[in-house]
């Protein structure tokens, strides 16, 4: 390629990048390259994901803490104050919620060592809290399932799940039964 040609499509794509991010307030970044030159950018980009992946991370688990200490003020009001699992407390009421955090946590796939940093606790303590509430739920502790399937229903909530009366809703047809339908 010549350098004009470089140049006139260095400038597109600088003015495609302007309008697209003003108009979405969203940054993007566009790879462009030869074949030699992919891997180079591939490397230089792979931080960027590691990040991007990370901070989804944060904000899940953070997410999640809240809303085990949302449930736990829900069911045990004296709890009402504290902003953080990482605190140490021996009360079983505590220790319920810092347990169930540590087993959804397993559940949705957070390693064990991220789990433990959250709270402050080693990952061997992670494991043994995941195995008590697993124990705890197979025998079927009264307190345990109340405090899970409130954290289950706060949860669900949260997410705000497709509601079962979708039937009464209308135009639930595919769309293209609207298209053929107009001939």
């Amino acid at each position: 390629m010549f350098k004009e040609d470089i140049l006139e499509m260095t400038n597109e794509i600088q003015k495609f990048k302007n309008e697209f991010e003003s108009k979405y307030e969203k940054n993007i970044n566009i790879l462009i390259s030869d074949k030699s030159d992919i891997v180079v950018n591939v490397r230089q980009w792979e931080d960027e994901i590691i990040a991007m992946k990370e901070a989804h991370q944060i904000k899940t688990i953070e997410i999640l803490e809240k809303l085990v200490l949302g449930t736990m003020r829900q069911l045990y009001p004296e709890f009402k104050g504290w902003r953080s699992l990482g605190k140490e407390c021996r009360r079983r009421e505590f220790v319920i919620f810092k347990q169930l955090f540590c087993y959804v946590c397993n559940k949705i796939g957070f390693t064990l060592q991220y789990t433990g940093a959250h709270i402050n606790k080693h990952h061997a303590s992670v494991i043994h809290s995941i195995k008590q509430i697993e124990g705890l739920l197979d025998i079927g502790d009264v307190q345990i399932c109340e405090a899970y399937e409130k954290l289950k229903e706060n949860i669900k909530n949260y997410v705000r799940t497709i509601p079962e009366d979708i039937k009464r809703q209308t135009y639930t047809e595919p769309i293209t039964s609207l298209v053929w339908d107009k001939e």
